[in-house]
């Protein structure tokens, strides 16, 4: 509720000094909205992972999963308050399972494991799209190659750890795709769902 009241306040603002026209001023809004929203996850996840130490796997993470995002399409929040309590809950979730995974001497079948999970959620259910903003057909066909280029992409990065030519073992990576994975067949499902009730 705040950020929707602080960026119609500043929306306002804009009109007020002649700098936005009447019609503008809800769009403007609508859009500080969310990129006050995407600060907050940022600005959180940029403080987490200072104190952690955990710097490089948590860009990893949310580049890989932002890119996957743009890409497949996925589950969205119905308010910026869910939205930024699901983020920051994957991400804790991902900071123990990258301690865990450490710990535990970086088992390869963790890593094979996600990546089998994740090439059949996205080949089976991307794209996902938002029940806010429908994909027309045309769309649906991009977004489908799209996201079998970026699993591609995965593919060929997962098989380079399995044959040593990438060194290191892109958990943070994988962990995304993951969880995007998941994300778009939690909306397919949901779909699904909705659709056999009505």
């Amino acid at each position: 509720m705040l950020q929707s009241d602080l960026s119609m306040y500043v929306s306002k603002k804009f009109l007020h000094y002649g700098l936005l026209q009447d019609d503008d001023v809800d769009v403007m809004a609508y859009y500080l909205e969310n990129i006050i929203s995407s600060g907050l996850v940022v600005f959180s996840v940029i403080g987490i992972a200072f104190l952690t130490g955990l710097y490089q796997e948590s860009v990893l993470y949310f580049c890989t999963f932002f890119l996957g995002r743009h890409c497949c399409g996925g589950y969205h929040a119905r308010t910026h308050l869910r939205c930024y309590v699901l983020s920051m809950g994957t991400y804790f979730l991902f900071l123990l399972l990258t301690i865990g995974f450490a710990k535990a001497g970086e088992p390869f079948a963790a890593v094979t494991f996600m990546v089998v999970a994740a090439n059949l959620f996205i080949f089976i259910f991307a794209p996902a799209d938002s029940e806010n903003k429908r994909f027309t057909k045309k769309e649906k066909r991009l977004y489908r190659r799209n996201s079998l280029l970026f699993l591609a992409g995965i593919d060929l990065l997962y098989l380079g750890c399995l044959t040593d030519i990438c060194m290191g073992s892109f958990f943070s990576v994988f962990f995304a795709v993951l969880q995007l994975a998941v994300s778009v067949a939690i909306v397919k499902l949901l779909e699904r769902r909705s659709n056999s009730k009505t």
